[in-house]
């Protein structure tokens, strides 16, 4: 019997196979978190124009993240693959993004002032949303980046680091792995279209 969730599964993992997704999605989320630094090693007027343009970066970055990655799959992925999307994606990624956006901003002006509680409850989230694209993918790489998530929160914690900074780390090792991941797998990627390509001549 046909399993349809497996099916599904399989679809929605299509959409990161490439490493494109991974690769712009990482970037994303390193440049902010490097943002993130320069703001810290600010100071005064300039340091409070730099926290309002975070928010408004990492709003912007969501809708920006979906059109780079789009405009790479059209022209480094779906001539060899087709054109490939999964099902009630459009439009669904980029409003959890935002939701989710909203949510760490809310927890980071919330609760910025109880350390422990601040840098659990971000490692924690971070994980959860790693976790939850690990399970509707079925991409185990994906439970990889939750650990790294969960263990950077314990070792904050247990270091006593600076929780203004906190988050910067996190996102910066987080988008770093998911990068050089996506990197790979991209290289792989191109070297089967080329592979293909050369057995077609042949």
């Amino acid at each position: 019997m046909t399993d349809i969730g497996e099916i599904r599964k399989r679809a929605r993992a299509s959409w990161w196979e490439d490493g494109l997704t991974e690769m712009i999605s990482g970037l994303g989320i390193l440049l902010i978190g490097l943002y993130g630094f320069l703001m810290n090693a600010s100071t005064g007027s300039i340091y409070s124009l730099a926290e309002k343009g975070l928010f408004i970066l990492i709003l912007l970055s969501i809708f920006l993240v979906r059109y780079l990655i789009r405009r790479a799959k059209e022209k480094w992925v779906w001539p060899f693959t087709g054109y490939s999307i999964p099902s009630r994606s459009r439009g669904i990624w980029t409003t959890a993004g935002v939701v989710l956006a909203l949510i760490m901003i809310a927890l980071i002006l919330l609760v910025h002032d109880k350390p422990v509680i601040y840098e659990a409850s971000l490692s924690i989230f971070v994980s959860i949303v790693l976790s939850s694209i690990a399970i509707y993918s079925g991409l185990k790489r994906f439970w990889i980046y939750a650990a790294i998530s969960l263990i950077t929160g314990l070792i904050s914690i247990y270091m006593g680091a600076d929780s203004g900074i906190f988050p910067f780390v996190l996102l910066t090792i987080t988008g770093a792995a998911m990068t050089a991941s996506g990197i790979i797998l991209f290289s792989r990627f191109k070297k089967e279209v080329a592979d293909g390509h050369l057995q077609e001549d042949n």
